[in-house]
């Protein structure tokens, strides 16, 4: 029987039927009844202590667009208030506060009822995520923005904010969440995600589950429906187990994915714990409850009266709080064995959300500099920006799960943000160097700024027409453009949070005392190979495959390359089901044949400053051209390529084998690192064949490493010293669902699979460094993705700006090298924002040492008072924390890992 039978009109006055006269009960019992018998090894659903709760998962775009989740939305609340009418026990919990607020601006009657329902506390505000986010692949700070305007959006609505953030169907969790969630709010986290894992059981149900700076949040795993029965006692008998000795949160014991399941069940004891949520409710595409499912649920409640209760606010947290002390620790991410394509799948979704997550910063630390000097802070763009990007974070959509049009949507919505953000940017520094240097009025001028909280080296590409004054008394490199137009190629050292005038004589003061007859960039043309070469590597590219075939470091010749690097591997990707989604498990069992030879190579640049060289593989319709340079003064080889992509149902990994021999690789995850074993032993471990990444990859064995770095990919897996980083796939979008609208299904020029057209400008590079990763991989990567481009504008001389003030340059800085300023924004509770007195500043400690660090605020500002809050902007986070103001700033002990803001006072 269909869904769409079980819950027609006709059927729905029947089970109303069923349910009135009580004949429903005897049916459910019989159902149990045959799934204790023959599901469950005996277990009997009595013993559970349940507390039922209605939902209906609505995936904010999948099969469907965006307008058509509005009225998904619509008939689901719509539902959900009847059945709070027709069942006064019955209880509905919703997670998104991006669905509210289409109900209060499109839908106010609704949205009135349902803020009469929560105060009622029948509607049970959840989650706390504007939507319910992919993990992976979003930065640090999108996560922190979504809990931001998520739970003030359900504090100033409804005048609360909910304790459990529930993700039902994210895949895959990072590590560094019970952070981020505990400093906004949460007491307590679930899913029911993991138990979708295709190789292993997840072996702990309920855990204290530990982020790197050792921060825990209580997590339990929710399987949802009808078959809790067959879940306790046959399917999943050991993962509800409480510990056998009391615990201790975060201490002891702790689990993560080297720890053998054997280990973690005899840590266990016999006892279940039976206290679990009974969460029920049609999903995906919302509708649910249906009726069917009432009238299920109100039968068992007359079945089980004393331990079948109907859920209201607030009784989550005490369900489960009596147990804690039995609770295990786990302390890793929460991966998903399965959709491991979603770190690939659509690559210009993924491109486009990371271009932005760096303009929202950068134009949010712009207009707050700029704020100082009279600028008004367009807090209504920012907002609107991030909230864009926030939306088009939902776990269907970035991942690359959607059909196409979805997509459709996405681009043009990141459009329109990128033009807003753009020009309110170009506005505030427009106002910011107003002031720095003469201008004609009606000049048009570039900029150069670094929004990082370091002094960096930037290679500025500029006009030589850009540059007032004398260019050529400047150390440059006359290049040309992918148009052919001349260009200088500029070195110059930015300090933190500057923004340089392209005057002549204002760079001169910037550029580094480098004498480029001495120390300079070559390239050697050898029998076998092009050699380049800089004061730190000398780089050898294969002259019949262009692949790298040696990186030495000049001073103590150490190799750092075994192998042929930066090699094309394709191979065939069919997996058996979630093709959108999955990685084929057998894949490296089927490479695809790949001439290696390349068509052409060309040199591009010979120095002094840069040297590149040009290599074009082609393989069928695709091709693939590569950028390879190196610059002066870099133990850095960089990349970048376009691909012309025309293969479907195909993997496409570039290999750098290398000479580490390290026993695990690290990579950042959202404002944090993770390290995976490179050979994995644990049957855990081995299930994560396949690793998500974001901005850098590190392999090093403590003395010297090998870094990749990106520009917009976020998998990889590593094969002994081979870091593989995946750039591509092929796979059928998602299908149209029978129900879905605003599609023309038979129109032919909507692809059939994904990324099938031309993908320029994918940069990574080598970044090969001593010691470990925490020294300078996480910098150079942030500089790699925050490159220094030249921005036109016209500076702006209105009468009500504080010149005085602008005259005086932005000197924000921080002392210590392993913390960084992540973000400086105005305030979300200041209301002058022409001339806002109270700022944020975020700080992030990058390496895993506990610092004291102080932060140098120009003294212009008129530093008041400053105070540690919480990630909502709202409470002040912890009494004991030592924040004090110091002649030249502030001073601060941030914890290894930790995350910390501070709301500052002018």
């Amino acid at each position: 029987m269909s869904l769409g039978m079980i819950d027609s009109p006709s059927m729905r006055k029947l089970w109303k039927f069923l349910d009135k006269t009580k004949i429903s009960v005897p049916f459910v019992l019989l159902v149990k009844g045959f799934l204790e018998r023959f599901k469950s090894s005996g277990f009997k659903f009595k013993q559970l202590n349940m507390l039922a709760v209605g939902q209906s998962h609505l995936d904010a775009a999948w099969r469907w667009r965006k307008k058509q989740t509005i009225l998904k939305a619509k008939a689901t609340f719509t539902k959900a208030l009847k059945h709070i009418k027709e069942h006064p026990r019955f209880s509905f919990a919703q997670t998104s506060p991006c669905y509210y607020n289409w109900m209060k601006t499109m839908y106010p009657l609704i949205y009135e009822r349902i803020k009469e329902a929560v105060a009622r506390g029948q509607w049970l505000l959840i989650g706390g995520m504007w939507i319910e986010p992919d993990l992976n692949v979003p930065s640090g700070e999108s996560l922190v923005r979504q809990r931001l305007y998520g739970m003030r959006f359900y504090k100033e609505e409804f005048g609360k904010m909910p304790e459990i953030e529930f993700l039902q169907d994210t895949f895959g969790f990072c590590w560094t969440l019970p952070q981020i969630l505990v400093k906004s709010g949460a007491r307590m986290f679930g899913t029911g995600k993991i138990f979708w894992n295709d190789t292993n059981t997840f072996p702990i149900g309920m855990f204290h589950w530990r982020s790197p700076d050792g921060t825990t949040i209580p997590t339990i795993l929710i399987h949802f429906g009808y078959f809790m029965t067959m879940n306790y006692g046959m399917k999943y008998p050991n993962i509800y187990r409480l510990m056998g000795n009391k615990t201790v949160p975060g201490k002891t014991p702790v689990f993560d994915y080297s720890t053998p399941i054997k280990e973690i069940r005899e840590h266990q004891s016999k006892e279940l714990m039976l206290d679990n949520i009974f969460a029920y409710g049609l999903g995906d595409g919302g509708h649910g409850p249906i009726e069917a499912e009432i009238t299920i649920v109100n039968a068992l409640k007359i079945l089980f009266p004393n331990n079948f209760k109907f859920a209201r606010q607030g009784d989550f947290y005490p369900h489960f709080e009596q147990h804690f002390n039995r609770w295990a620790t786990w302390s890793d991410e929460l991966y998903l064995e399965l959709h491991r394509g979603t770190y690939t799948t659509n690559s210009k979704v993924k491109r486009y959300n990371r271009e932005l997550e760096i303009l929202l910063e950068n134009c949010e630390k712009a207009c707050t500099i700029a704020s100082l000097n009279g600028f008004e802070y367009p807090r209504e763009i920012i907002t609107r920006c991030w909230k864009i990007v926030l939306f088009n974070q939902f776990h269907d959509i970035l991942p690359g799960s959607s059909i196409p049009q979805v997509y459709q949507d996405a681009f043009i919505e990141y459009d329109i943000a990128k033009r807003e953000l753009s020009e309110a940017m170009k506005n505030a520094l427009g106002c910011i160097v107003a002031g720095r240097a003469k201008f004609d009025e009606k000049a048009v001028i570039q900029v150069a700024c670094n929004f990082l909280s370091w002094e960096r080296m930037a290679f500025l590409e500029i006009h030589s027409q850009g540059i007032q004054g004398s260019p050529g008394e400047l150390i440059h490199q006359e290049i040309h453009d992918a148009h052919g137009k001349s260009l200088l190629l500029v070195p110059a050292e930015l300090p933190p949070f500057h923004v340089v005038p392209l005057q002549a004589n204002l760079l001169a003061g910037f550029q580094p005392g480098m004498n480029t007859k001495n120390a300079r960039v070559s390239l050697l043309e050898e029998n076998e190979a092009f050699v380049l070469e800089n004061d730190k590597i000398r780089v050898k590219i294969d002259r019949e495959t262009g692949y790298i075939s040696s990186i030495v470091e000049i001073v103590s010749g150490y190799e750092y390359i075994e192998g042929m690097a930066n090699r094309i591997m394709l191979f065939t990707d069919m997996p058996s089901r979630h093709v959108a989604w999955n990685i084929d498990q057998a894949y490296l069992e089927k490479p695809i044949q790949f001439n290696d030879a390349s068509v052409a190579i060309e040199i591009m640049e010979r120095g002094p400053l840069r040297c590149r060289v040009r290599v074009k593989h082609v393989h069928g319709e695709t091709s693939f051209i590569q950028d390879i340079s190196v610059r002066l003064g870099e133990r850095m080889v960089r990349f970048s390529m376009d691909v012309d992509w025309h293969e479907t149902e195909t993997l496409f990994k570039l290999s750098f084998p290398t000479t580490i021999d390290a026993g695990h690789i690290s990579s950042e995850i959202p404002y944090g690192y993770i390290d995976r074993p490179v050979s994995p032993e644990t049957a855990l471990d081995k299930a994560r064949w396949e690793y998500s990444c974001q901005k850098w990859i590190d392999l090093s064995d403590g003395e010297k490493g090998v870094a990749l770095l990106n520009n917009c990919k976020y998998g990889f897996n590593i094969i002994d010293k081979d870091i593989r980083l995946t750039v591509l796939n092929g796979p059928m979008f998602a299908k149209y669902a029978k129900e879905t609208m605003f599609v023309e299904r038979n129109d032919a020029s909507i692809p059939t699979h994904v990324d099938q057209f031309l993908h320029e400008g994918i940069r990574y590079a080598l970044h090969l460094h001593d010691g470990t990763w925490r020294e300078s991989t996480w910098r150079k990567a942030l500089e790699f993705n925050n490159p220094v481009v030249p921005m036109e504008l016209v500076p702006a001389f209105e009468k009500d700006y504080k010149q005085n003030d602008v005259n005086e340059p932005f000197n924000l800085s921080c002392s210590a090298s392993n913390v960084i300023i992540t973000a400086l924004k105005v305030h979300e509770d200041c209301n002058n924002l022409g001339n806002p007195r109270e700022f944020v500043i975020r700080l992030v400690e990058m390496a895993g040492e506990d610092t004291t660090c102080t932060l140098s605020i120009p003294a212009f500002m008129g530093l008041k008072c400053v105070e540690c809050v919480d990630l909502l902007e709202m409470s002040e986070w912890d009494d004991s924390r030592q924040c004090r103001m110091v002649s030249n700033g502030i001073e601060v002990d941030i914890g290894a890992h930790e995350i910390m803001t501070l709301l500052i006072h002018l």
